[in-house]
């Protein structure tokens, strides 16, 4: 992102960066957390699954399509703000968001459902599968 007037987020009370190097399992304390911003990263899959806002930072995606792709339509499952282009968008988007964080509530439902939600006895059929393919093996 490109600051605008050379201000940097620093961690505070209330800002927290995280990474590999802060908690071995990241998971352990996701929910304590009021807002995810991040940028390609999965974690928000999990951080769906709270159904609190979330802030999208896509700000090389090209150079990342071109590099590494995405497996599912970028846009189509990051329900939130995107914002590339400055730090100043970030700060305004962050306002929204505390101001009403209900904002892009049913979209975030949506891809939880999508992710995170069993509907079709998936655990069951791999069973049977396995199951099957033993008692083939065995005659």
């Amino acid at each position: 992102l490109q600051n605008q007037n050379d201000t940097q987020i620093k961690e505070t009370e209330h800002i927290r960066f995280i990474n590999e190097d802060k908690f071995e399992d990241v998971m352990t304390v996701l929910n304590q957390f009021d807002m995810l911003i991040t940028d390609y990263s999965s974690i928000y899959i999990d951080y769906l699954l709270l159904n609190k806002p979330i802030i999208f930072l896509p700000y090389d995606i090209s150079e990342y399509q071109s590099k590494r792709g995405f497996n599912f339509d970028y846009n189509a499952v990051t329900p939130g703000y995107h914002v590339s282009d400055s730090m100043v968008n970030l700060m305004q988007i962050i306002k929204k968001y505390i101001a009403n964080p209900r904002t892009h509530q049913n979209d975030r439902i949506k891809v939880n459902q999508y992710f995170n939600e069993i509907t079709d006895h998936s655990s069951e059929l791999i069973v049977k599968n396995l199951e099957n393919k033993l008692q083939s093996m065995q005659e």
